[in-house]
């Protein structure tokens, strides 16, 4: 008597797992994405340095979501077109996919870009920071080399005529990072320098990063 062996039951497709991997890939990569901004934004509240690691961390797991989000998609759907294969994986993985295009691509936004314009702002008010310590540092030594007395003044422009800052570069020019209009260049605000004093950020330019930076942030200081 023979035996009818019952046909074969379909298997999972394999275009529908890889669609799903990636989806769990892409939801990963932005929690960890998200975990490393909530760091970055606790570590600016002590350090006023920008921390670039972070942003490297955060922007390379945010872009990887990204990346996978759209290619689990288009993986599940060509997976629901498969013919004798299970397609369990693959509709999860459209609809987690759909999901994640709907709501987590604009909440992604509203995470990172802000945290990136902070960071951003940050890192121009530290390279404006370092560029009066600079400056304060060749006047003094201009004094000493011009026998000053205690109230005697030096100008910005003085000192780029005495060859204090390197040519072509942005404090050569009376800039920084962020580009001045011609009434905030260093040459138009640094026309008394006191070499005995410490020179400290003026106002004028502590305004211009409000209210991302408050003018007596201790980044200032």
């Amino acid at each position: 008597m023979n035996t009818i062996e019952p046909p074969p039951l379909p298997s999972q497709s394999k275009v529908g797992i890889a669609s799903f991997v990636c989806c769990l890939s892409s939801i990963g990569f932005f929690i960890l994405g998200v975990i490393v901004s909530m760091m970055m934004v606790a570590s600016l509240r002590s350090n006023p340095q920008p921390p670039t690691g972070f942003l490297m961390t955060m922007g390379a797991f945010m872009t990887l979501s990204v990346l996978l989000m759209p290619a689990s998609l288009v993986l599940g759907v060509i997976s629901l077109f498969s013919k004798g294969k299970k397609n369990l994986f693959g509709i999860i993985a459209v609809c987690l996919s759909g999901f994640m295009c709907l709501f987590m691509v604009p909440l992604l936004a509203a995470i990172a870009v802000p945290n990136f314009l902070r960071a951003r702002i940050r890192a121009q008010a530290v390279t404006l920071v370092n560029d009066v310590r600079m400056i304060q540092s060749a006047a003094e030594q201009y004094g000493i080399e011009n026998e000053f007395s205690r109230s005697d003044t030096v100008s910005f422009d003085d000192l780029v005529q005495a060859d204090y800052f390197k040519k072509g570069s942005k404090i050569h020019q009376g800039q920084s990072s962020m580009t001045f209009p011609r009434e905030l260049t260093y040459g138009a605000v640094f026309t008394e320098i006191h070499p005995g004093r410490k020179l400290e950020v003026p106002e004028v330019y502590r305004n211009l990063f409000t209210p991302t930076l408050n003018t007596h942030d201790r980044i200032w200081e």
